[in-house]
């Protein structure tokens, strides 16, 4: 599509509040000037000054591009221009004059980019590198057009598209949060996880282990929000029920206690389930029968049986409770395998004869039928999509 004419979607400043427009020559005054807007994000009286400013600045550019229909880096300026018409126009809150912007600067820069062939394979010119970075920040600036505008497949959209497009790995990375950011704040933690782990698949391929670790804690991240998520309304500290055989208390699992210190919050049901295998150790060695009376039980049995964390699970899989199972499986063969381990990005689960599997989980999802919550099937159905990732991928590190 050809670079539009002015004259189209023609963008003004109201004459009420026509600005004085500030001579900014150096790069001093520009960087200042960018300064002063961002730190006054609703400052009409300013981003009306921006907005004419760039409309007197893609004015002046045009008439340039005349005389000089070929020069590239024009061509870019004219691009940047528009970029920065729509980045006024979303403060000033003008959203469909920011839309029309924005759609001027990928036109300038998609014809840019067919001209120069930077889809071909071969292609190594350095302005399509810059030609990219366009289209990569003009799709960033729709995406934050459209989240202003609470459309939040377009916002998604866009970020996909900028993530399509190709960078630097920082650049990428960057976008790539922005978007797990956007589908978390939905609860879509299918979406999140696997845009992520298609990205450790890509960087796998090109074995490239510094950006596999960088994305593999990105997953450890989101596995920890969803472990949050099984007991937890998400976002909140607010439990979905008041149920304290989900949880672990301080020195234990707590069998028949109502109250729970796993039950204060997230990051303590976290911390205290955890705990659990490291207490599992402690009981079973040969130190174990020092510990009862310390972690406050009776006898030593009593300690055996509130840290034998696989027959409690089993048991509360037998009364259809699976929330307990989740966070067993999270813990066990997912929380310590995504993550940098001993200089490898990821690790391979860890299975001993004893342990809980998915494959007795899911059997317990399924005889349970609608006794178990559509969330926590959910959580569970993830976790094991994770380690079924770990295992694929863990032994091909070596």
């Amino acid at each position: 599509m050809a670079t539009p004419a002015l004259s189209e979607d023609r963008i003004d400043v109201p004459p009420s509040s026509m600005p004085d427009i500030p001579e900014l020559e150096s790069p001093d005054q520009l960087e200042a000037w960018a300064d002063l807007l961002f730190k006054n994000p609703g400052d009409q009286k300013l981003w009306n000054t921006e907005l004419a400013r760039q409309i007197q600045r893609t004015e002046k550019l045009s008439k340039q591009e005349r005389e000089s229909p070929l020069d590239p880096k024009l061509k870019l300026t004219i691009a940047n221009s528009y970029q920065s018409q729509g980045i006024a126009l979303r403060h000033l809150k003008r959203y469909e004059e920011a839309l029309s912007a924005l759609t001027h600067s990928i036109d300038v820069l998609a014809q840019m980019e067919k001209n120069y062939e930077c889809k071909s394979s071969s292609s190594e010119l350095p302005i399509c590198g810059n030609i990219y970075d366009g289209i990569r920040l003009t799709f960033i600036y729709f995406a934050n057009v459209y989240y202003d505008l609470s459309e939040m497949r377009n916002t998604e959209k866009y970020l996909e598209r900028a993530l399509e497009v190709p960078s630097t790995f920082e650049d990428f990375r960057h976008t790539l949060s922005r978007l797990v950011s956007l589908y978390l704040k939905q609860d879509d933690f299918q979406s999140a996880l696997n845009i992520v782990l298609t990205a450790i698949e890509d960087e796998l391929e090109y074995k490239h282990t510094k950006e596999v670790v960088t994305l593999s804690e990105m997953a450890s991240s989101i596995y920890l929000r969803l472990f949050y998520t099984i007991s937890w309304i998400p976002g909140t500290s607010d439990l979905r029920e008041n149920d304290p055989r989900d949880f672990a208390d301080r020195s234990g699992i707590g069998i028949g206690s109502n109250v729970k210190y796993g039950m204060t919050d997230p990051e303590e049901d976290s911390a205290t389930f955890a705990t659990l295998f490291f207490l599992q150790e402690l009981a079973n060695s040969n130190e174990g029968k020092e510990y009862p009376k310390a972690w406050g039980y009776r006898s030593y049995d009593d300690l055996l049986k509130n840290t034998d964390i696989e027959a409690y699970i089993r048991s509360q899989l037998a009364d259809r409770n699976l929330e307990p199972a989740a966070k067993y499986l999270y813990n066990k063969y997912i929380r310590y395998n995504f993550g940098e381990v001993s200089g490898r990005p990821f690790s391979c689960p860890n299975e001993q004869p004893n342990s809980v599997t998915f494959t007795e989980v899911r059997k317990a999802i399924e005889t349970g039928g609608e006794a178990i919550p559509h969330w926590t099937r959910y959580v569970i159905d993830l976790l094991f999509e994770g380690e079924q990732f770990l295992r694929t991928y863990c032994s091909k590190l070596e």
